[in-house]
């Protein structure tokens, strides 16, 4: 009897390739609510590989006094208090804050990425009519090359759904005792999804998830190594880190110290400055990050996203995984981390 062969993910990918097409379909628009929240389901449609989220309108910004308001940092992205998708079977391949998913987008798309909004940025007594135009990139897969990371959107039993909620259209700028009316704003995620194929052995592995989440943590000491202890047990392609003083400011270089990623307390193969760090970050993803964020980008092998497994941090055997650095100003430390995990049973 002859024996069956084994593709592996190489040839399935490229098999897959050959045996399915892209799809965009638009799911339609909710109405933005300051302050409120909207939620998406995903139609139960092919291979879901990523939803696009625009956020695009009118408003009116209303003060007694200023005309130029200036923007609070990160803004327009901070207007997204947190936006998620979620799996029904346990999963959320995204949970994070608008700003946290900027500064991931951004090393995804690299510098274009930063013209890619708009926002009005005028205010009368009566109120100045302003434009926002925005969006998110919610990828499920690893890159565009890689079929890892699809979701079987065409499962009955599978539910998929995209929620946002929302900040106010005030916290934008940094002016205070702002009004936002007439306000005019859609929602409206795009999802791109490609078509299954006939033949099982082109159907890529599913057993994989990428999931992009965050954390944030006081900084309350200076004089000491601050530590932050990450999840173990998942494997680790992407740390971003946004350091800001108590004032909501960036931090400099100097000020965050050097680097570390620390495996089990004593293994230590990561330490640098982040003046070097931004050098080499500004290199990779083809223009400078925004001051006080910094990557750790274990994908990167020449391209951005687009390298192999050699440096992903797999903590599946480890009991401590820690990210320090020494600040010497306290403040407050945003960490975005994309990590795989499996399924069981897939």
């Amino acid at each position: 009897m002859d024996k069956v062969q084994q593709l592996n993910p190489a040839q399935k990918a490229m098999l897959f390739s050959q045996a399915t097409r892209q799809n965009l379909q638009p799911i339609p628009a909710a109405a933005f609510v300051d302050g409120g929240s909207v939620s998406f389901t995903i139609p139960k449609a092919r291979l879901l590989s990523r939803g696009y989220v625009r956020i695009y309108g009118t408003f009116k910004m209303a003060h007694a006094s200023v005309t130029a308001l200036p923007l609070a940092r990160l803004a327009p992205y901070n207007l997204v208090r947190q936006v998620r998708m979620q799996i029904n079977n346990g999963f959320n391949p995204f949970q994070i804050s608008g700003r946290g998913a900027y500064v991931y987008n951004r090393l995804i798309s690299g510098a274009e990425f930063d013209t890619s909004f708009t926002i009005g940025t005028v205010a009368s007594v009566g109120g100045t009519l302003n434009t926002i135009d925005m969006m998110l990139d919610l990828s499920t897969i690893l890159n565009d090359r890689d079929p890892v990371g699809l979701v079987m959107a065409q499962n009955q039993e599978t539910v998929v759904t995209i929620t946002l909620d929302f900040n106010t259209l005030a916290g934008m700028y940094t002016t205070t005792a702002t009004t936002a009316s007439q306000i005019a704003i859609n929602v409206t995620p795009t999802i791109e999804t490609f078509s299954i194929p006939a033949a099982v052995e082109a159907i890529p592995d599913m057993s994989v998830l990428k999931l992009v989440t965050e954390q944030n943590f006081n900084i309350a000491s200076t004089g000491a190594p601050f530590q932050v202890k990450l999840p173990v047990g998942l494997t680790y392609r992407k740390l971003i880190m946004n350091f800001e003083t108590a004032a909501g400011v960036a931090m400099t270089d100097d000020e965050i110290g050097n680097l570390s990623i620390i495996f089990n307390q004593a293994d230590t193969p990561y330490v640098i400055h982040p003046g070097l760090l931004r050098m080499i970050n500004t290199r990779q993803f083809a223009g400078k990050l925004p001051a006080g964020v910094l990557a750790f980008d274990f994908s990167y092998q020449g391209m951005a996203n687009m390298g192999g497994a050699r440096d992903y941090i797999d903590t599946e055997r480890l009991t401590e995984f820690w990210v320090q650095a020494n600040p010497s100003v306290v403040g407050n430390l945003q960490i975005v981390s994309e990590s795989l995990a499996r399924l069981q049973g897939v």
